[in-house]
């Protein structure tokens, strides 16, 4: 009689988070492994696990933000013959967060069950540091302005205009978009913009930096959030700004902290209040 495993996750974050998490190359390689996935019906495609393992397998159901499954073809841990079994994820809006259900179906012998039982535990603590990292650590700033938050927003995705000038390459307005910020010999980061909730939220994720006066790190920035949570107060709007990730642990953070503030309180409150731009 096959096995399943079954296990429930919960984060707080929106379907549309974790989904990313789940179907874009480079947040799945945060936490599963490098690959080449496409959330395409009859895909086939190579995960190459954190632990050296390498599976083949092909997309077999696709609902967006919903359910995602793919066939998983790996050695046996038993015998070192590959049998192939079936992972089902399911995403559920809960508790102004998301409940994710995985299924893992197909085990013929008690090895391979065992094996792929504890990898998904450790990946799913993977998974919740990555998807709930220690907020109350990471540096954040506020600033209220006499604007309305679609105001706000649109000043905030005009990024070259407050940060960058001419130092900043691509476009920051929409979901996916990319840009680099590169001051030579000094600042080179890539973001990309995995949530983009108009007139309310942004987020930017860090996939590459380099801060090159840095002595034991220079790679610190990479995999850090950039957060812009915008809210009403009266007839005045809040921008709050956390950079995820950005803790006083980390040899960056003084001068990181010293520049972000003068970044977010002045540069781009200028920006929006009185609508010049700083660059």
């Amino acid at each position: 009689m096959q096995k399943e495993i079954k296990q429930i996750w919960f984060f707080n974050q929106s379907p549309q988070v974790v989904w990313d998490h789940l179907t874009k190359p480079e947040l799945i390689e945060l936490w599963l492994g490098k690959t080449d996935f496409q959330p395409i019906l009859g895909h086939k495609f190579r995960l190459l696990g954190k632990q050296g393992s390498e599976i083949d397998c092909e997309v077999l159901e696709v609902q967006p933000f919903t359910l995602l499954s793919y066939s998983w073809q790996k050695n046996s841990a038993k015998d070192g013959m590959p049998f192939t079994s079936t992972v089902v994820w399911t995403l559920t809006p809960k508790d102004n967060g998301t409940e994710l259900q995985l299924v893992h179906t197909g085990f013929a012998v008690m090895e391979d069950f065992t094996e792929h039982s504890g990898g998904w535990t450790i990946l799913r603590n993977c998974l919740v540091e990555l998807l709930s990292p220690i907020k109350n650590k990471s540096f954040t700033t506020t600033i209220e302005v006499e604007k309305s938050p679609h105001d706000v927003f649109t000043h905030l995705t005009d990024v070259s205009k407050w940060w960058g000038g001419k130092d900043l390459e691509g476009e920051s307005k929409k979901i996916n978009d990319e840009f680099i910020i590169h001051h030579q010999g000094a600042h080179y980061s890539k973001q990309k913009l995995i949530e983009v909730v108009p007139d309310k939220k942004i987020v930017w994720l860090v996939t590459d930096s380099t801060l090159n006066w840095l002595k034991k790190d220079q790679h610190e920035w990479a995999k850090t959030k950039m957060i812009f949570e915008i809210t009403t107060k009266g007839d005045k709007t809040i921008l709050h700004f956390t950079h995820e990730g950005l803790v006083p642990e980390k040899e960056c953070y003084s001068k990181c902290e010293q520049g972000w503030n003068m970044v977010i309180k002045d540069w781009l409150f200028n920006f929006i209040t009185y609508d010049k731009p700083h660059f």
